[in-house]
């Protein structure tokens, strides 16, 4: 990648300047340039020129993904298929959303949006029968991943919505790392991997709601409960969560009631924002959960989770192909990839609501 960047030079007495700021990204499958002019503080200068250059980095991420997946589309599944159809909603949000996008930017994207439809339709196409024939709980699943409900319930960022409920957040920093990753790693933990798919697929029976609000829909009775009570941290709380939100936005309906699934996703988020800072501090060995986390509270618009330095930790994890690995120097992973390309997406729709 080569980056051109022109910054402004500021006089001694003089608090506001012209900046005029080429970047050019190149790869082999990408083009990208951009001519801003803006009129700022040397602070708001700088922010504004961090803010940009890590758009385009998502943007690139994002597109190497995109030419990776199209290339092996004959091996996306079910975890890749939802991970792409979250980016796709990010990045249709972007443009139904936001006016005065840049051109570069707004061609960008719907570039991108077109290159994920292609591969979207050949998974629809091809896989998805296979899938169906297969086993009839992993078509249940299958069928939530509609696009047209997911980009109606999608919601705006907000700033610092989940501060007052982190208070109540599980105290994970009082636990050492060993301790943490054992409570991961060893049961019981609810739901399991058995119990996640049973109770997401149960939430593909219900009809998909057409009227614009929220309607009641059922899930299998042990479902509730998991919901209710289960593990707290790791990818059982991501799970339980998935539950609920597999209903707004697969189904257009609630669990328990529009006001109780509020309130729990918001304590969801909360205490898996606690844990992402967590796993942060001790050196980013869960990247892929925490990519997780980001991608799926993101859809209700928790700006919390947008920190570019955890960005620049996810993109290391990117392989030269565009795929990604659970840790440094691993190979890459179906549900790694999903996780970074939803989680990037996000990031993208996040930074293009600040910036314009």
């Amino acid at each position: 990648m080569t980056t051109v960047r022109l910054r402004c030079r500021c006089g001694q007495h003089t608090s506001r300047c012209q900046l005029g700021m080429l970047a050019v990204t190149v790869n082999r499958h990408f083009f990208l340039v951009l001519l801003l002019t803006h009129t700022h503080t040397r602070c708001e200068i700088e922010k504004e020129e961090n803010h940009e250059f890590n758009l385009f980095r998502y943007i690139e991420s994002i597109d190497e993904v995109v030419q990776f997946v199209h290339k092996y589309r004959n091996n996306i599944y079910i975890n890749l298929g939802l991970g792409l159809l979250i980016a796709k909603v990010n990045l249709k949000a972007v443009v139904r959303d936001i006016e005065g996008l840049p051109e570069s930017i707004l061609s960008s994207i719907l570039r991108l949006d077109y290159e994920l439809e292609k591969t979207m339709k050949y998974f629809y196409r091809y896989q998805v029968p296979e899938i169906i024939r297969q086993d009839k709980i992993q078509a249940n699943i299958t069928s939530l991943l509609n696009e047209t409900t997911w980009l109606r319930r999608i919601r705006k960022f907000e700033d610092k919505v989940l501060i007052t409920t982190l208070r109540n957040a599980p105290v994970v920093e009082t636990l050492s790392w060993d301790n943490y990753i054992q409570k991961l790693n060893q049961g019981p933990v609810v739901p399991d991997q058995y119990q996640s798919v049973i109770c997401i697929a149960s939430v593909g029976e219900n009809p998909i709601n057409t009227e614009r609000r929220l309607t009641k829909c059922q899930i299998h009775e042990e479902c509730y409960e998991v919901i209710l009570s289960g593990t707290s941290v790791g990818y059982a709380l991501t799970h339980r969560l998935m539950i609920i939100l597999a209903a707004h936005f697969g189904r257009n309906c609630y669990i328990f009631s529009r006001s109780r699934d509020e309130v729990l996703i918001r304590e969801m988020c909360a205490w898996t924002l606690k844990e992402a800072q967590y796993i942060a501090e001790h050196g980013y060995k869960l990247r892929d959960l925490m990519m997780e986390q980001i991608s799926l509270c993101a859809l209700n618009g928790y700006s919390e989770f947008l920190q570019h330095v955890w960005f620049s930790k996810f993109l290391e994890l990117q392989s030269t192909t565009g795929c990604f690995a659970e840790e440094d120097n691993g190979d890459c992973k179906e549900h790694a990839t999903a996780a970074a390309v939803s989680s990037i997406s996000a990031a993208v729709r996040f930074l293009c609501q600040e910036l314009y």
